[in-house]
């Protein structure tokens, strides 16, 4: 196995599973790159699995769309002739920026009113 680091979005909302008694949270990310030979851009697929408190944590905070960095031990598997890379993440960081339909930040607390310069 390789150790990996990789950045991109969410491709669908994740899912959870349950492997022999542990949460599971998989999702795909795209990673964008760019193609020296087509000189163009393109898109990787990267399918994610966390483990444990950390993937039942993630349930609630990725969604589609949501710019993640993740890291971990990454393996190529082939199936019906294409070749997928899978990535066993044991560290994944949540980005600044958040999907287009996310619901707004809440707003910060009304000013209190208070003198603009020090009563002295």
């Amino acid at each position: 196995m390789m150790s990996l680091t990789i950045g991109g979005r969410l491709g669908a909302d994740p899912t959870m599973g349950d492997a022999g008694g542990t949460a599971v949270c998989n999702f795909s990310v795209a990673v964008d790159g760019w193609d020296p030979k087509a000189r163009e851009k393109m898109t990787t697929w990267v399918r994610v699995a966390v483990f444990g408190k950390r993937a039942e944590s993630l349930q609630n905070l990725l969604t589609k769309g949501s710019s993640v960095m993740c890291a971990g031990e990454a393996r190529l598997t082939e199936y019906k002739g294409k070749q997928y890379l899978e990535l066993t993440a044991n560290a994944v960081t949540l980005m600044g920026s958040k999907p287009a339909d996310a619901p707004p930040a809440r707003k910060a607390p009304a000013k209190r009113d208070e003198p603009e310069e020090p009563p002295f």
